[in-house]
């Protein structure tokens, strides 16, 4: 499958999913949210992998969405790979939006514009991502971290998660970063997403 027929795939996929064409530039398909400092837009972006051979080059579906200048989904691509069935390729596009619904929902930009109780159901949508990445920072780390301290991190609350991580590396792994540990534990989450081993409905907000 070659990128321009699967980005009419993906793009008829993510309007399924309410996203807009109304895009700029290399986008294929965009959402706005309201938050507290006016609308943004999400953008949604389709990148071949580089690789000597056509056969093994993938795509990369990818989100960004601005914050005072910075990409809150810049750590969350989902990678399609060539021989993806339709099938596939559905399931990990609609995981890919869910999971950008769920991080925006979580920045206080957008809470701010909820009543309480919707602000409650919007903190709930991402539990269950952060109860599954504590499963993985206790594979890699001595010492498991809280949900509290994985949420305040991924939330740009707090950057304990990332000090924690290198006061509890493991033996075999000293070596490593806290960045690293983090940017690992991500993946393997959002891999494991878009394989759908993980129902991507797990932390969708619309769904509590």
């Amino acid at each position: 499958m070659d990128i321009i027929k699967l980005e009419r795939i993906v793009h008829e996929l993510l309007s399924g999913e309410d996203w807009s064409d109304e895009v700029m530039g290399p986008a294929i398909a965009g959402v706005t949210y309201k938050t507290a400092v006016g609308d943004s837009q999400a953008l949604a972006y389709l990148e071949q992998t580089n690789a000597k051979y056509a056969e093994d080059r993938h795509f990369v579906l990818k989100g960004t969405f601005y914050v005072e200048g910075k990409d809150v989904l810049k750590h969350y691509p989902f990678i399609i790979l060539r021989t993806d069935d339709i099938e596939t390729i559905s399931e990990k596009v609609r995981a890919f939006s869910l999971r950008v619904n769920g991080i925006i929902m979580q920045r206080e930009e957008v809470k701010l514009l909820f009543p309480e109780n919707d602000a409650k159901l919007a903190s709930k949508a991402n539990a269950s991502m952060y109860a599954r990445m504590q499963e993985v920072y206790s594979v890699l780390l001595v010492e498991t971290p809280s949900i509290d301290m994985i949420s305040a991190y991924e939330n740009d609350v707090s950057e304990e998660l990332q000090t924690f991580c290198v006061n509890n590396l493991r033996p075999a792994i000293k070596w490593s970063t806290g960045i690293g540990i983090i940017d690992a534990a991500r993946c393997i989450y959002t891999e494991a997403v878009a394989n759908a081993n993980i129902e991507a409905n797990e932390f969708s907000f619309f769904n509590l």
